[in-house]
């Protein structure tokens, strides 16, 4: 049997080991690694960011939205009954839009820049938060 069948390449496997290694020396000695705790998250966050800018997110199947004036409610399919997700004003629906599978983030962002009249690095970091948002409660696919 190969020893390398076990190691999982890339990023998965690197945060794997190191939420492994920081779960023991948590038992260990938590009074002094509670500073690095926040620069973990950061690290993950980070992580997940960079994930997120290379995607192409999609929208999930389960997911339907309707539009109320300048209000669209997304709403999630879940055992039977369908029940409200989140509503969003018009900048968050040109990004819920944008999701189909063909746009990355920036290419998102370029047109809320350009509808929207805001900074192209506003409209960027904007997008990607919300599309955090959205991959967070699994309304969309990276």
């Amino acid at each position: 049997m190969d020893m390398n069948e076990n190691i999982m390449p890339g990023r998965r496997g690197f945060i794997c080991a190191l939420s492994g290694l920081l779960s023991g020396l948590l038992f260990a000695n938590p009074a002094r690694l509670r500073g690095k705790k926040t620069k973990i998250k950061n690290l993950l966050g980070n992580l997940e960011i960079e994930v997120l800018e290379k995607s192409r997110p999609i929208r999930h199947a389960s997911i339907t939205w309707n539009t109320y004036g300048d209000r669209t409610i997304l709403w999630v399919k879940t055992k039977g009954e369908t029940r409200a997700m989140c509503a969003m004003n018009q900048v968050a629906k040109t990004i819920w839009e944008g999701c189909n599978g063909e746009n990355t983030p920036r290419d998102i962002s370029k047109v809320v820049h350009k509808k929207y009249q805001v900074s192209s690095h506003q409209a960027y970091v904007d997008c990607l938060a919300f599309l955090a948002r959205l991959k967070a409660v699994e309304a969309i696919q990276v």
